[in-house]
């Protein structure tokens, strides 16, 4: 175990290691970066500025400081963790002094989110912080960051990710809120933009009106992708594209893919013999909801349907020619309200699905076959399915087609090469799927003409916002727009397509062509959030819900916390232990009688059935 002053290049077992460049930390003041090959990642920020200061949360027990001493450094540079403040030493006799030593460690904390400030001291000399280090399964936070949309305030940001694995194509947005770690490093896309990106950004907010909240991408998430592209799916457009539909393709016979908010697919590893597939799986009442699996791609031995009939039990779609169907109702009823995860292994030799339950073991299916040709020895992703509209009963049901020319792809791999295959639209599996507390909808930001026209987004929310009093308006450590431009969805009288930043936050310029593809040119998207109204009621007895034009009952019993939260309400609206309460009359003076006189706040509102006077 290292000790305070000792080398320590990289994290102990137990520990995970960010860099101070990294996106969640935030750096108050005025802050210059040393480049050496010595420091951890190479650079460091540093600062002589008495005030100035370092700031950030992390979730867990105990952290530590990785930085260089010196003898021009400070001795004694103040650190407040929940408001209690030390002090750590990065003074070194030597003048050149050590690199990646550890000076400051804290063990033994609450696990929960910590608020952590560096402030630099008095004296000009340089404090600087080169890499943190927290429990290993921890997460280091921004001090403006939430984890759910229904905490967001303007200037609040959350985390998303988004991988786009094809250049110049649009790629997908998934783990709204959440964090993907990789190496404390190359956790975020580059605030310079990649034409392969896969990594994690923020959705800033910048307003709330008339119940729709406005959130802007603090950077180009994709450069080399034309605004062509991002058009024909929807995103330049001034209207933008709604996250809550079905976003395919073309169609084709079989091979095509339906996201829907009642059941996801989630591919677990490689489709080969014996692989398996997992899917998350939610029951809604009277929807049958037939998806793919896996198989040959001539639609041979193909389990091509997973879904639920009408009373709600799992059933199994199985193809051993084209055309020539088997159907399985297995013994497995989806509950309703329920999440399960469902995985189905497939037993080549043998010929059968084995099912499992949440991990465990439920039942084999035997299938025959009547092949034309020799069952493959390698089963290949295949979605499809006989989706129509009348599997959706009451619903408004689209959905398109996804081929992918008998060409085999990974599941991870799947959505981005199917779905940008001909329109690029994005393939959003985790950001908004059974989210019925909002509706989403994607474009690009608007601009003006000329820089003199400050009437639109660009101007009103990167240029001149301080985001009520959370930044500095225009700020590129938070907007990061230099040396990139972003992509508008605004056209000049001459129909030349606006673009902004990159020389300067107001700097405008344009493209004549919307096919250019240019690594100076990036996909910042703009993201609406529409709240929708609370549906949730208690009436005679029954708590419904109000879908497809009429109240349904969804329970006759509390419904769990995520029910109510789904849709739209707060727990406290339906927080009524109390059935009965009394209270007593207080006296009042000779000849006035008895009086009552009380308030009580149960700090809800409640239906008075009865009141009785004894």
């Amino acid at each position: 175990m290292a000790l305070i002053g000792q080398p320590l290049t990289a994290p102990e077992p137990g520990w995970k290691r960010y860099d101070d460049t990294h996106a969640a930390i935030k750096r108050v003041g005025t802050w210059s970066v040393s480049t050496n090959s010595s420091h951890w990642n190479g650079t460091a920020f540093y600062s002589p500025n008495e005030g100035d200061q370092i700031i950030f949360y992390f979730k867990g027990t105990k952290i530590r400081f990785i930085c260089q001493n010196s003898i021009t450094y400070p001795d004694s540079v103040p650190v407040s963790i929940d408001g209690v403040t030390e002090t750590f030493s990065i003074y070194h006799e030597s003048t050149t002094g050590t690199f990646q030593n550890l000076e400051f460690e804290k063990i033994g904390l609450e696990d929960k989110i910590h608020t952590v400030v560096i402030t630099v001291p008095s004296g000009g000399k340089n404090t600087h912080i080169d890499a943190i280090d927290i429990d290993e399964e921890g997460r280091l936070i921004h001090p403006d960051e939430v984890f759910n949309v229904s905490d967001l305030t303007v200037g609040k940001r959350i985390r998303c990710h988004y991988r786009a694995s094809v250049s110049g194509q649009v790629g997908i947005f998934t783990d709204i809120g959440k964090e993907n770690y990789v190496d404390g490093i190359n956790d975020f896309i580059p605030t310079t933009s990649t034409a392969i990106a896969d990594g994690d950004f923020y959705f800033i907010m910048v307003d709330d009106f008339n119940g729709q909240i406005k959130l802007i991408a603090d950077r180009n998430l994709q450069h080399s992708l034309a605004w062509e592209t991002l058009n024909l799916a929807g995103i330049a457009s001034e209207s933008g594209i709604s996250l809550n539909g079905v976003f395919a393709t073309k169609s084709s016979p079989k091979n095509y893919v339906v996201v829907d908010d009642k059941l996801k697919l989630r591919f677990v590893e490689d489709v080969t013999v014996n692989a398996k597939i997992k899917l998350h799986a939610y029951r809604d009442t009277g929807v049958i909801l037939t998806y793919a699996g896996y198989g040959e791609t001539n639609a041979n031995n193909v389990l091509y349907q997973i879904g639920y009939t009408a009373s709600g039990m799992l059933s199994l779609g199985h193809e051993y020619n084209a055309g020539s169907d088997q159907f399985f109702t297995t013994t497995y009823k989806i509950p309703l309200e329920e999440i399960v995860d469902i995985t189905i292994t497939r037993d080549s030799a043998n010929k059968k699905y084995i099912l499992y339950i949440n991990g465990e073991y439920h039942s084999t299916i035997g299938y025959s076959y009547q092949p034309t040709t020799s069952e493959s020895s390698t089963h290949k992703l295949c979605l499809g399915g006989n989706i129509t509209a009348a599997a959706f009963p009451g619903m408004d049901v689209t959905y398109y087609g996804v081929s992918v020319d008998n060409r085999y792809v990974s599941p991870e791999e799947y959505a981005d090469y199917a779905v940008n295959k001909w329109t690029g639209k994005p393939f959003t599996l985790d950001l908004i799927k059974g989210d019925e507390f909002f509706d989403y909808v994607l474009r690009l930001p608007s601009s003006g003409t000329n820089e003199l026209y400050t009437d639109n987004e660009w101007d009103k929310y990167i240029v001149n916002s301080t985001l009520n009093g959370t930044i500095t308006a225009g700020d590129n450590a938070v907007w990061n727009w230099k040396g990139v431009y972003s992509l508008t969805n605004t056209r000049n009288s001459s129909n030349n397509i606006i673009i902004r930043g990159n020389t300067g936050v107001q700097s405008l310029s344009t493209i004549s062509s919307s096919s250019t593809l240019a690594t100076s040119t990036g996909f910042r998207p703009l993201l609406v959030v529409i709240k929708k109204p609370k549906s949730l009621v208690y009436h005679q007895g029954e708590y419904k819900a109000f879908n497809n034009g009429s109240w349904n009952k969804i329970s006759s019993i509390l419904p769990t916390e995520n029910t109510i939260r789904e849709r739209g309400n707060k727990l406290s609206d339906y927080d009524r232990k109390e059935k009965t309460f009394s209270l007593e009359m207080s006296k009042a003076s000779f000849g006035q009688g008895t009086k009552f006189s009380a308030t009580v706040d149960f700090k809800k509102f409640f239906d008075i059935v009865r009141i009785e006077i004894e």
